[in-house]
Order: structure tokens, then C-alpha cells, then sequence
């Protein structure tokens, strides 16, 4: 009946005013949607789940626009994006947190402490350890510091010293210490050069991801003090080289 009213209202408003009305709805329409769709810059807080500290150096990407940035040291970040935009938020130690924008308001988020990397910091410590262990079998044949006598003992330990030098476990000892050395920091860098990070910020898949990756792969002096947000950074600056200069060429195969 209500219905039946507001109807009978309408026939009664002249054709001139109800266009106007028509033409007013359809504009207010058209300016919702494109507030919705316009871009902004969004500000927010990142927290852990688990207590009431907040979480520093979180990456921020924006799914749909590729667009990343980084939180600073107190769990604070800005970014561009538009209502309905999803935007992910990485940290290592954290699970990743998946967020759909819906309003302009400051955003808080809670991450969730991830239990599952303590599965991979204790094999990285189980090889370090096995790597000691063999130099410990090296100390118990009398070769020391990996094979490199120190001067107080090439003072008062001569021969030790000669054994040190010439002695084929001597030589073994030292070889296995930079393999050993150079496991471990191919590990470090494998840490802070992953797979996911390379995806997020590029995009790459498949054989130009792992062409990327073996071409820009860092050395362990640059990416020894690197947190989240510098990789990430790194890997851009290597990307837009690397779309700039086009593909390195692919080894020859060898008849």
C-alpha cells in the first residue's frame, strides 16, 4: 500500500521535475562508484596477534595494482590503493594476512606468529652443526683452525705447524673449510633472495623466473644486513633492469 502511495505521489510530479530527480539519482550513483574506484592513500598499523607489540618492517603489495611498500620500525604504513583492492602483508617469522580494502579509516591489522620457520632455522642450525662437526674429527687428527696454524702455536709447535702446511688432512681440512664456508652463505643468501618475494614484486613464472633469479642472484657481502623491505627493493631495482636490457642469453648446450 505504501508502495501504492509514493507511486501515486510521483504521477502527480510534473515530467521537468522528475528528469531532474532522474538526472540527480544517476549522478549521485556515478559519483559513489568513483569514489569507491579512486585511488588513495591508505594508513595503517600492523600488530602481533599474540601479544600487543607491534610488528616492524612489514611488507605491504598490493594484489591488484603490484604495488609494494614497506612498514617502517614501529608498524606504521602508507599505501595506494582503492576501496575493494586486496592487499598482503609479509614478514618473515609471520604467516601471511590477506586484507580486502572497504573504507579510507586507518587499518589495523594483526599477524600471526608463524611456528612453522622454526622448522627451517633448526635444519639451517642441524647443517652449520654438522659442518663443525666434521672440522671437530679434523682437531681430533691434530688439525687445527681449519688447517692454518696460528702463531703461537707455529712458535711452540713447529712440527704441528709443518704437519699443518704439507699433511694431506691438512689440505683436506682447508678445502672443506670453504666449501663449508660457502654452504653457509649460500644458505644466508637463499634466506633473503626467495622464490616468494621474487614473485611478488615481479610476477615472473617458470623458466624467466628462474632465469632471473640465477642472473641477479646476490652475493652474501650485499645481502648479508638485508631486512624484508630492502630485498624486496633490490629485486625491483634488478627487475627493471632486467626488462630493460631484455633476457640474458642461455648457456649454449654442449654436443
Amino acid at each position: 500500500m505504501a508502495i501504492f502511495i509514493k507511486l501515486k505521489t510521483i504521477s502527480y510530479i510534473p515530467a521537468k521535475f522528475l528528469k531532474s530527480i532522474l538526472v540527480m539519482v544517476l549522478m549521485a550513483c556515478y559519483s559513489l562508484s568513483f569514489a569507491q574506484s579512486a585511488a588513495f592513500t591508505l594508513t595503517g598499523v600492523v600488530y602481533n596477534k599474540n601479544g600487543s607489540e607491534r610488528v616492524g618492517q612489514v611488507i605491504v603489495a598490493n594484489l591488484k595494482t603490484g604495488l609494494i611498500a614497506g612498514g617502517d620500525d614501529i608498524g606504521t604504513f602508507k599505501i595506494n590503493c582503492a576501496i575493494g583492492d586486496t592487499l598482503l602483508f609479509k614478514k618473515k617469522g609471520y604467516t601471511d594476512q590477506k586484507i580486502q580494502v572497504l573504507s579510507t579509516f586507518v587499518l589495523v591489522v594483526y599477524m600471526h606468529t608463524n611456528v612453522t620457520l622454526n622448522e627451517v632455522e633448526i635444519r639451517d642450525i642441524t647443517k652449520k652443526q654438522e659442518l663443525q662437526e666434521v672440522m671437530k674429527d679434523y682437531n681430533k687428527k691434530g688439525v687445527y683452525n681449519g688447517g692454518k696454524a696460528s702463531v703461537l702455536s707455529n712458535i711452540f709447535h713447529p712440527l704441528n705447524a709443518l704437519f699443518n702446511i704439507f699433511g694431506s688432512d691438512s689440505k683436506n681440512a682447508r678445502r672443506f673449510q670453504r666449501d663449508a664456508d660457502n654452504e653457509l652463505q649460500q644458505q644466508a643468501i637463499s634466506r633473503k633472495f626467495t622464490v616468494a618475494q621474487v614473485q611478488l614484486a615481479t610476477g615472473l613464472k617458470d623458466v624467466k623466473l628462474k632465469n632471473f633469479m640465477d642472473s641477479y642472484r646476490p652475493t652474501y657481502d650485499e645481502c648479508k644486513n638485508w631486512n624484508d623491505y630492502d630485498a624486496i627493493s633490490y629485486i625491483k631495482k634488478a627487475y627493471d633492469k632486467f626488462e630493460k636490457e631484455g633476457e640474458p642469453a642461455l648457456p649454449k648446450l654442449v654436443p
